[in-house]
């Protein structure tokens, strides 16, 4: 899903594409673009027609084209099966999504992928600052450009996934814009660790890439230490620092902050109904799933 939401359906089914102009066609950084594209050449998906870097021109191969084909016709009807098991009705539940996608000053990407393989953020760092607008226009890297959302409708096209990633990675950026950092990390935070400060390994969400090296973004990052259980020195314990207990600690007020400002911002009625509408799909969903989740890259 990451490989056809993020890149493949930007890139023509016939003719080619320059590189330059997909990360504002599929709303990611440049650095997200240039992975997805490396890991869709290597699966022999697109490949180079001309150029270099940037000013490559990419095409798909005649068996990205068959793999876009099939992505492209199982997208609504998985989304389909899956509103029968959950019990939602889809077309309600699209209308209901559409309502606030519509609303929002930028476009966002039609599945969360992180800005690059270091960070768990979609817009990176805070290189460029915030503007109040309107526009609202969230701190960013340099890497990611904002997409503005234009007058005309930009959202009835849509199926229920990119509606969904739309909504969250909102979420995500505004969270980070309140001081909140990466909302997945804070989420993966709070589940594996609740209220200790001190868990085995096997309790850290594998999503939290924390791989007691020492090396892994949460450890170089300050937010936890990996060591030895001083009652088992077999078992290795991740243990938060007290930046990483920040980090956990401020996730449900900031989330709770982040939905009082979207009701004030985009009607009450609107967040009450995206709420009403997905809350009665969690008994058929598992529990051990995340709140959150977004693609990360995995370097080869």
């Amino acid at each position: 899903m990451a490989m056809w939401f993020g890149l493949l359906r930007a890139i023509p089914t016939s003719g080619e594409v320059a590189q330059r102009e997909l990360p504002v066609q599929t709303r990611l950084s440049k650095r997200a673009v240039r992975q997805l594209a490396g890991a869709a050449t290597r699966s022999h998906w697109i490949e180079v027609r001309s150029g270099t870097g940037v000013l490559a021109a990419l095409a798909l191969t005649d068996s990205g084209q068959r793999a876009a084909a099939h992505w492209a016709a199982t997208a609504e009807p998985t989304e389909c099966r899956w509103c029968e098991r959950v019990g939602a009705d889809p077309g309600s539940l699209r209308t209901t999504l559409a309502t606030v996608v519509g609303q929002l000053d930028l476009e966002f990407p039609h599945y969360p992928i992180s800005y690059g393989s270091a960070d768990f953020r979609v817009t990176g760092g805070r290189f460029r600052p915030a503007q109040a607008g309107p526009p609202r226009v969230p701190a960013h890297g340099q890497d990611w450009a904002p997409v503005l959302r234009g007058a005309a409708d930009t959202v009835s096209m849509l199926t229920l996934t990119p509606l969904l990633s739309q909504l969250l990675v909102a979420l995500m950026v505004d969270y980070a814009d309140a001081g909140g950092g990466a909302l997945v990390v804070a989420e993966g935070l709070v589940r594996g660790f609740g209220m200790k400060n001190t868990v085995p390994m096997n309790d850290v969400p594998p999503v939290l890439g924390v791989k007691s090296s020492g090396k892994s973004g949460l450890e170089r990052h300050g937010l936890l230490t990996v060591r030895p259980d001083p009652d088992d020195k077999s078992i290795k314990v991740a243990h938060l620092s007290p930046r990483g207990q920040r980090a956990r600690d401020a996730y449900p007020p900031l989330v709770r902050k982040v939905e009082s400002d979207w009701a004030a911002r985009f009607g009450a009625s609107a967040i009450t109904a995206v709420r009403d509408a997905l809350e009665p799909t969690l008994p058929a969903t598992d529990p051990a799933l995340p709140d959150a989740l977004i693609a990360t890259h995995v370097q080869s």
